[in-house]
């Protein structure tokens, strides 16, 4: 479409908050408009949505800009809700936001950044949606942590490590943010623009360092923005193995291309996986696994699409999870081999939650069946 709309159309788009650009309407709020022969077919204006929250961003960082800040709602409730309206924001020049919907409940703002951002955010305190109180929101420097990665005393130089919040549950948990940073050539590194006052984990990735090792994740406090606090020395040691088969209880053979994903349990699943392939005979391995709650998740891989997976965990399995019965968990103190897991056809049978029995998993360790039939 070319040239630009007239008067009349003009004032009709800004009654109805559309605005021209380079021959397309752009709806910015409370209407729509439907272009045919270049003639605007106005369609009946969509009712607002009310005010949830609105607010300012407040920058503390010397050069950090305010505008175009995306900024976003937490839900502090279980499960997280989907938010009817905008869930998030953009900041306009002035760090001006609002947001409109529905949800009532309880939660924070936060916002989205980039892990090379050089600002971090000052966590609101609960708030309870919706509130017509003015909010700020603050950019601040945030805190930093520093140590020394070394393996047999010796620095360990490019082994990129991670910080992922301590506990899912708390505030900065469900705000989720993590940070990396990269050893280098004395095995140095430095956590900066975390968030203020949280408690955090420092690891790395599963099986992203050499010869199996891992790096036995480092319960840590962030202080107050501006405040750089020192791990000192990190040492890389050995990983764990677990070794096993699966097996059919039935006795048949499993059909093929099933993998097992193995991960840390609960709060360390943020440290990634290792998918291990099941060969012929049902074998898997996997190594490089530091001590902790495990969790193994056999299912289908990719040549299954989106067929599912018919089987599950035989009822004579230990270690079943009741709030996710395709999963299996257990502790893991040394190297797991001889690992059996049988499984049944049919899908996963799904029971009511035992809070007391998955503890029970927890605290006992890794071990499936005693002995194939």
């Amino acid at each position: 479409m070319n040239g630009e709309p007239g008067a009349a159309v003009s004032q009709e788009l800004q009654r109805r908050s559309l605005v021209w650009i380079g021959g397309l309407i752009v709806l910015v709020g409370g209407s729509a408009a439907v272009y045919l022969n270049h003639a605007p077919a106005l369609v009946s204006p969509v009712p607002a949505m009310p005010l949830l929250a609105r607010g300012t961003i407040v920058s503390r960082v010397p050069g950090v800009k305010v505008a175009l800040q995306r900024v976003r709602i937490v839900p502090l409730v279980s499960p997280v809700p989907r938010l009817a309206g905008r869930g998030a924001a953009v900041s306009n020049q002035d760090g001006d936001f609002e947001f409109r919907g529905t949800w009532h409940g309880r939660g924070v703002l936060a916002l989205e950044r980039m892990a090379d951002d050089p600002w971090t955010f000052r966590l609101s305190d609960p708030i309870d949606f919706p509130t017509t109180e003015p909010l700020t929101l603050e950019l601040v420097e945030g805190a930093s942590l520093s140590g020394r990665l070394l393996k047999a005393g010796q620095p360990l130089p490019g082994v990129q490590l991670i910080v992922i919040p301590a506990d899912d549950g708390s505030t900065a948990g469900r705000v989720g943010l993590a940070a990396v940073s990269q050893t280098d050539a004395q095995g140095r590194f430095a956590f900066r623009h975390l968030l203020e006052d949280s408690s955090v984990y420092v690891s790395a990735k599963l099986g992203s360092l050499p010869d199996d090792a891992v790096i036995e994740p480092v319960l840590a406090r962030t202080g107050s923005s501006g405040q750089a606090i020192s791990l000192g020395d990190v040492e890389a040691v050995a990983g764990h193995c677990i070794a096993g088969r699966i097996i059919q209880d039935d006795g048949q053979s499993l059909l093929p291309g099933i993998v097992v994903d193995v991960s840390m349990y609960e709060t360390l699943h943020g440290l990634g996986r290792i998918r291990c392939p099941v060969d012929k005979q049902g074998r898997f391995e996997a190594r490089g696994l530091p001590t902790g709650v495990v969790s193994l998740f056999p299912h289908p891989d990719l040549a299954w699409g989106a067929s599912p997976f018919p089987f599950h965990f035989a009822d004579r399995m230990p270690g079943v999870d009741p709030s996710k019965p395709a999963q299996m968990i257990g502790k893991l103190e040394r190297d797991v081999t001889g690992l059996i897991m049988a499984l049944e056809p049919g899908p996963p049978i799904v029971r009511p939650s035992d809070a007391a029995k998955r503890e029970l998993w927890k605290s006992q360790r890794l071990h499936g069946i005693e002995s194939e039939r």
